[in-house]
């Protein structure tokens, strides 16, 4: 028993700082970091940054939701200067029919149109893209098992009773297999999908396809779009996706640890003479 137990200690440290770092990559919004290299420094909304379901700009709530004659008339620009967080949605139609409608609202307030409710909702709707539903999805069941494999390792190091250690063990290696799983989808999702963000908000990808579902047309326009968006802005992965990276690494140890654990537990304890 003693050699689980002092195993027991490692991997206990393991998932907690595996969880640890999936927190805190879950909490901040440093995912993505999207800068315009073109706009003007007077453009609130030039640069933002991308968590798991929001973005955020550094400006003041004036220069965001107020337009600029409101600006030049009545409220000045640099008040309230903090960072704005919007959730990280995007314009859809309801119907293909209704495609151009919602392009031309989305293409006129492309940042705020879902917060501001510009649109009729009997043609267009705000949802997340895919990717984002699953990264999300991913992120909150690695966190919830993650809590319970922290749990359960308390457990596994304290008590003696064989046949609870004979699936104790196993099952917290299966969670583990799930959140490695887990934090390899969430990694590979976001890091498939980092000018999504770009494309849908500033050149309204999905929705053009929908107006113009000409062939040619949709050619064109992603061999253009790719230009517009390599020239006018760079997309950089944030400092939360390194905190992912790592809780996934420490989650390799403690799979490790946990199938050192099974074995240790098929051997006999070493006779003291």
């Amino acid at each position: 028993m003693k050699r689980l137990e002092r195993l027991g200690s490692v991997v206990f440290f393991a998932v907690t700082v595996s969880l640890v770092f999936h927190l805190i990559a879950m909490s901040f919004n440093s995912w993505k970091v999207t800068k315009c290299r073109t706009c003007g420094e007077n453009n609130p909304l030039a640069t933002w940054t991308s968590s798991i379901n929001e973005r955020c700009y550094y400006s003041s709530v004036a220069a965001i939701f107020f337009s600029q004659d409101q600006l030049n008339t009545s409220v000045p620009a640099n008040l309230f200067i903090t960072t704005i967080c919007l959730p990280n949605q995007y314009i859809i139609s309801n119907e293909v029919k209704y495609a151009n409608y919602c392009l031309a609202i989305a293409l006129n307030r492309s940042d705020t149109a879902c917060s501001l409710r510009t649109y009729n909702p009997d043609y267009c709707k705000c949802d997340y893209t895919g990717s984002t539903k699953a990264v999300v999805a991913m992120t909150v069941l690695s966190a919830l098992s993650l809590g319970i494999l922290l749990f359960l390792t308390h457990f596994v190091a304290l008590v003696k009773i064989d046949y609870v250690l004979r699936w104790l063990i196993p099952l917290c290696f299966g969670l583990m297999l799930f959140v490695i799983l887990s934090l390899t989808i969430t990694l590979s999702v976001a890091g498939d999908s980092v000018d999504e963000d770009l494309q849908e908000l500033r050149f309204q990808w999905s929705l053009y396809k929908q107006a113009y579902p000409d062939k040619t047309l949709i050619d064109t326009w992603q061999e253009e779009l790719n230009n517009l968006t390599s020239v006018n802005y760079s997309v950089s992965i944030g400092w939360c996706f390194g905190m992912e990276i790592l809780s996934l690494y420490f989650a390799l140890i403690a799979l490790i640890i946990y199938a050192l654990m099974f074995q240790a537990k098929k051997r006999p304890e070493p006779k003291n003479k």
